[in-house]
């Protein structure tokens, strides 16, 4: 090899390694914190519904530990499935206990977890939005591999960056998931950075590297590939003003998919945002509360301004009602 030849690759390889601990600044600076929730939101707890059972369970994820909540409608006689439910960005799986409870009173048990780095889970802080993929399998092979659950037909669910982690686990080999929902669900990590910060777009294939170099092979996991895999029957819900996920970089994509796939169905809601479960009036109260608070909810208000949970998670009867035909079809 010349001189010349040796310089060069030497020169490029300087270069990676700097663009990199670029990327990797730009990663922690956007992911500085925990997913806790904020003081400006109140959430709904497990104790509001005591006609619910509320298994705990934990599951170890490298250093950190999840933690989780098997919740179950007492009343019941028999259960239908069971529903994997992954959370979004900033907060537990709190936010979602109104949709949980209303799956259980129709005969599901539902599965739910925090993320490593939120809530009741472990962790100094959110890594990334790609740690999820890995975390959701843990707790998936948990619940497959107990006794108690094993024979039911496994549904995923989830909203925003949980919806993500849906689409993704149609990526796993082998998998016994049947159906999935995924509400206001994105790509992949990479197009979603990309989308909020455009001059992202030209680093490219070192945001994919960093993803690559911190989680092995789920960096090469998307919901596309996910869909285009998958044999189990995939609900895609989204809204027409959601300005949190791209549509572009979504549901256009998932519509593409489905146009191949009989089994895809991406719906579109109109006057939706980026929560498209829960009525027009809730999310706008939403709105409000969370202008200003950041990726995760970090920045906190100079004045009292908190909200009431059973008015800012009003549940949508007519999206509700076709998750639910869905899901007993």
């Amino acid at each position: 090899m010349s001189v010349e030849i040796i310089i060069i690759v030497s020169i490029i390889i300087f270069i990676t390694v700097i663009i990199e601990i670029f990327i990797e600044l730009i990663m922690r600076k956007m992911f500085s914190h925990r997913g806790d929730g904020c003081l400006r939101f109140s959430y709904p707890m497990p104790s509001d519904f005591p006609h619910l059972s509320k298994q705990k369970f934990s599951v170890k994820s490298h250093k950190n530990v999840i933690n989780g909540i098997i919740y179950k409608d007492i009343n019941q006689s028999s259960y239908k499935k069971i529903i994997i439910l992954s959370h979004g960005l900033g907060a537990g799986h709190e936010y979602l206990l109104f949709l949980i409870n209303r799956l259980c009173l129709d005969g599901f048990i539902v599965v739910s977890y925090d993320q490593i780095g939120s809530m009741r889970s472990t962790g100094l802080r959110v890594r990334d939005l790609t740690q999820s993929l890995g975390d959701f399998e843990k707790v998936y092979k948990y619940i497959i591999n107990d006794k108690q659950y094993n024979q039911y037909d496994i549904v995923v669910m989830g909203h925003s960056w949980g919806a993500y982690t849906s689409l993704n686990s149609l990526n796993i080999k082998n998998n016994r998931i049947k159906k999935c929902v995924a509400f206001a669900g994105f790509n992949n990590q990479t197009m979603l950075i990309c989308g909020f910060a455009k001059f992202l777009c030209f680093f490219y294939p070192f945001l994919f590297l960093n993803d690559l170099i911190h989680h092995g092979k789920y960096a090469l996991y998307s919901s596309v590939r996910g869909l285009k895999k998958t044999n189990a029957e995939v609900m895609c819900i989204h809204g027409d003003k959601d300005v949190v996920v791209n549509l572009k970089y979504s549901y256009e994509l998932y519509k593409k998919v489905a146009n191949k796939k009989k089994n895809i169905h991406p719906v579109l809601y109109e006057n939706k945002g980026h929560h498209p479960f829960i009525t027009y009036e809730s999310e706008q109260l939403q709105n409000k509360l969370s202008n200003g608070l950041g990726l995760l909810g970090e920045n906190e208000p100079s004045y009292d301004l908190k909200n009431n949970y059973f008015e800012t998670y009003i549940l949508d009867e007519q999206v509700i009602n076709d998750v639910l035909k869905f899901l007993n079809d």
